[in-house]
């Protein structure tokens, strides 16, 4: 019968829940499932420079944009389904496209098709918000969803112009940064002005190290078609490809899938000491008042280490053969504010008549009711 009782405790049944659901989770995080990390894939923000240098005006070399949205499209065909990717463009202004989920090659075409329509006519290149707005992008896709790798692409010819009225404001890359230290996001400069007398650019990419060590500046010098195609396509399949592998070799060492039981078991062994604590104490005086003359027994509960003690005629855990009512009288314990309370519970129909106060479940010490023919008396212990 105590075999019985604890296996009705909801408690046990959620212990057994999580010992169930246990090798499912260490299946899934030891990379044998479909997706190997749950969480895994990339978020990707593309950041393309539509200032007039990007056509050879203003200052500028060859007009280099068409090439740069054809190998752009090329490179967004290669982008695995469940990454998402956000388009920035940036000149006098910063233009965020809302974020797209890849699905299939529908979600592709969608993204190619605002890059197709993009136009380089800015006549300034406001680096500074541009990088300040990227951050905070990639802040906000890191948070959330949890176990995903942000990549940041900025394309551009490394002409930092900013609007006349922000002339006096310094570029400050490390002001702008100091939030995002840290961080273990890939971050790829591909630059199509003259990389060795760019000197900015250079210094961007030092500045940008100290986010995260993940910070390379591609050369644009032979084309965007051999830097987005080929060199950026492959540092970031290779890279991005790395992390991610490392990520699934933690989960699936032993270390961890070790760390994870000893876990587990440390949260169902506090819920099995929490649970075995809530017994039913105190005894019970009972007698049937119908009779002349009755006998008084008494119940010793604390005795039987449950946290239900049925009271019926056969079957139960206080048997009482001449006991008139149908179907079982139920006393439980139960944590109450922290508190182990014992309450009366009884069949459908059958309402206990408490003689030294009103009715209620609380049972308390010298509480004394009747049901019908025998009369019961509480006393804590």
């Amino acid at each position: 019968m105590k075999l019985v009782s604890l296996l009705r405790s909801s408690v046990l049944r959620m212990i057994i829940v999580v010992l169930m659901v246990m090798p499912f989770f260490l299946f899934n995080c030891s990379g044998e499932g479909d997706s190997g990390v749950s969480a895994g894939g990339k978020d990707m923000i593309l950041v393309l420079d539509t200032s007039l240098s990007m056509v050879g005006k203003g200052g500028g070399g060859k007009n280099i944009f068409p090439k740069v949205k054809d190998s752009l499209g090329k490179f967004i065909s290669k982008l695995d389904e469940g990454d998402t990717l956000t388009v920035m463009t940036f000149d006098t202004r910063v233009t965020t496209y809302p974020t797209v989920k890849i699905t299939g090659d529908n979600d592709k075409n969608i993204v190619k098709q605002y890059v197709s329509l993009v136009e380089a006519k800015g006549q300034w290149t406001y680096t500074m918000k541009m990088m300040k707005t990227v951050f905070e992008k990639a802040q906000e896709l890191e948070q959330r969803q949890a176990g995903r790798q942000q990549v940041i692409v900025v394309l551009t010819d490394g002409l930092d112009d900013p609007p006349p009225a922000l002339r006096g404001e310094t570029f400050n890359l490390k002001k702008v940064s100091s939030a995002y230290t840290g961080k273990e996001w890939f971050i790829y400069l591909v630059n199509f002005g003259e990389l060795k007398k760019n000197k900015r650019i250079a210094q961007v990419a030092s500045d940008l190290k100290k986010i995260t060590p993940n910070t390379k500046v591609i050369s644009g010098d032979k084309g965007p078609r051999q830097a987005i195609e080929t060199d950026l396509q492959r540092d970031v399949e290779r890279s991005v490809g790395e992390r991610q592998q490392a990520r699934r070799s933690f989960f699936a060492s032993p270390w961890f899938i070790a760390i994870l039981v000893i876990v587990v078991l440390l949260v169902v062994l506090f819920f099995f000491n929490r649970y075995s604590k809530i017994k039913v104490t105190g005894s019970l005086e009972y007698y049937n008042h119908a009779l002349l003359d009755p006998y008084v027994e008494n119940y010793n509960m604390t005795n039987q280490h449950l946290r239900e003690v049925l009271i019926g005629t056969t079957g139960c855990n206080l048997n009482i053969r001449d006991l008139e009512v149908n179907g079982p009288v139920k006393i439980r314990a139960e944590r109450q504010k922290g508190k182990i309370v014992v309450e009366l519970y009884t069949p459908e129909g059958v309402v206990p008549e408490f003689v030294n106060r009103d009715a209620g479940n609380l049972l308390e010490d010298g509480d004394k009711f009747i049901l019908a023919n025998y009369t019961f008396k509480f006393m804590a212990e």
